[in-house]
């Protein structure tokens, strides 16, 4: 659904048509929406929020009805008996049980009939008492006629086609009852009609106006919620994609594990003593040339789901590049280094890989090192660090390749290619 029209953004001082759908137009015109289930819910929505409304209207119509028995006892003794019984006998406790129908599971299904009833009821009611109360009827009790007309076209509930059919057979039947009465005047018949006719008239636009605007303020909450809804689920679908793109932007797609800049920013950010473990898979080079990058990619993948099963809560693993990964251990000393890379190797040696090329087994050699405490320079120590890891590396390399090499001192005089 949209609103009728927008704001130009283009300058020129001229706001642009939006296009109204069917259900508005038919709101528009016919008091009705084209699309049932929008009626449906229309009512529904009407039901649930005048319900009060239509039990004060009821409760309010019922006390002035009984109310004005007492003007019956001033001003028309001789016809008091009658008038009574149509007020106390007739209007009210047909009212009253409308009223209790509000209580029920069922007055929703039947709340137009039923305050339609209750209009009858009220309005041929008060033409009845004009006809038992004489001449005097003709001039005093007419006017509950208008307040008849008033109350059908206001009360939530009776909408326009309702009120105008009950207001002009209450008009109808006032001229019938009064042209069978010999004591009233022309004068006085007259001057009744001319303002029972411009009351009907006002009730059927005030009745129109009100049940129109009730439409309108429905289509324009549902246009609204609508609207809100789109915005959430576009905001949801923004903020989903901004969180893909974010993982994306740290996460290395083929083996899932961090990539290598969200480790440098984790590792920068930690500033505290940590350790660092390098693998590096034994005899890649020679997994790829003989059984092709697609096993090679299968056993890059199988080391990282073990790194991921073997490292503590807190640890940071990624793919440092190629066939290597690294681990970043935050708070933890070189004995918890040395544990970590120790089950991290012979995890991936226990297992063979299962590939299209049949199940492979690999070994990785891993380098540690640790450093106390932070420093004035969190990226120099970071850099200095994983030299050091590197350097233990390289030496579990050169040393037979399948073990763990925690950084040394004596390290830093080896060559690392």
């Amino acid at each position: 659904m949209r609103a009728s029209r927008r704001r130009d953004d283009r300058g020129t001082g001229r706001d642009e048509p939006i296009v109204v759908d069917a259900a508005s137009a038919g709101q528009a015109d016919r008091l009705t929406f084209d699309d049932p289930a929008v009626e449906a819910e229309y009512r529904a929505d009407y039901y649930a929020r005048t319900l009060g409304h239509i039990r004060l209207s009821m409760v309010l119509g019922m006390s002035l009805y009984a109310l004005w028995g007492l003007v019956d006892w001033y001003t028309v003794p001789e016809a008091v008996a009658r008038t009574w019984v149509i007020r106390y006998a007739l209007a009210c406790p047909v009212t009253l049980a409308a009223l209790g129908l509000s209580y029920t599971r069922w007055f929703e299904r039947w709340m137009t009939p039923a305050l339609t009833f209750v209009s009858a009821v009220g309005g041929f009611g008060m033409v009845a008492i004009v006809a038992e109360s004489g001449p005097l009827g003709h001039l005093q009790f007419y006017a509950g006629l208008i307040l008849c007309a008033m109350f059908f076209c206001t009360c939530p509930g009776l909408g326009f086609r309702a009120t105008t059919i009950i207001v002009w057979a209450d008009l109808i039947a006032y001229e019938a009852v009064a042209r069978l009465d010999p004591t009233a005047t022309a004068e006085v018949l007259l001057n009744n009609t001319m303002f029972l006719v411009a009351t009907n008239a006002l009730a059927m636009m005030t009745s129109f106006a009100l049940e129109r605007q009730a439409r309108a303020d429905f289509l324009h909450r549902k246009i609204i919620g609508e609207q809100t809804a789109a915005l959430r689920a576009a905001l949801g679908e923004v903020e989903a994609r901004r969180a893909e793109a974010e993982h994306a932007s740290r996460t290395d797609p083929l083996t899932g594990l961090a990539n290598r800049r969200h480790f440098f920013d984790v590792a920068a950010a930690a500033g505290a003593r940590e350790a660092i473990i390098l693998l590096d898979v034994d005899h890649f080079k020679a997994i790829n040339d003989r059984f092709g990058h697609a096993v090679g990619d299968r056993v890059l993948q199988a080391i990282a789901d073990r790194i991921r099963a073997n490292v503590r809560p807190g640890d940071v693993a990624c793919r440092f590049g190629g066939e290597e990964f690294a681990v970043l251990l935050p708070g933890a000393d070189l004995g918890a280094a040395a544990t970590v890379g120790e089950r991290l190797r012979t995890g991936i040696e226990a297992a063979a890989v299962e590939t299209d090329a049949g199940p492979l087994g690999v070994t990785v050699s891993v380098g540690i090192a640790t450093e106390p405490g932070p420093s004035p320079s969190p990226r120099a120590d970071l850099d200095a660090l994983i030299d050091r890891a590197d350097r233990a590396l390289y030496q579990a390399k050169h040393h037979g390749r399948n073990r763990v090499r925690l950084w040394h001192p004596d390290d830093a005089l080896a060559q690392v290619p």
